[in-house]
């Protein structure tokens, strides 16, 4: 965790900021991203009222097809 703790940097000689969350470029944001997104997901489709058809995400794309039945 040391290294989503410590991110500052600065855009002038005496503002300085603190990123909150992954930073930018990391090669651990992606992985990180991948790990929230699928817990989300997984929460979000075991809450549906239906259970989808078909469902497949690729990065930030979602396809999903549920019963045209429902009522």
């Amino acid at each position: 965790m040391f290294c989503f703790e410590f991110n500052i940097f600065f855009l002038s000689i005496i503002i300085f900021y603190k990123q909150i969350g992954t930073p930018m470029g990391s090669p651990l944001s992606p992985i990180i991203v991948e790990i929230i997104l699928q817990d989300l997901e997984t929460s979000a489709i075991d809450n549906l009222p239906i259970q989808p058809l078909f469902y497949y995400r690729y990065v930030n794309d979602i396809v999903l097809m549920a019963p045209s039945d429902y009522d």
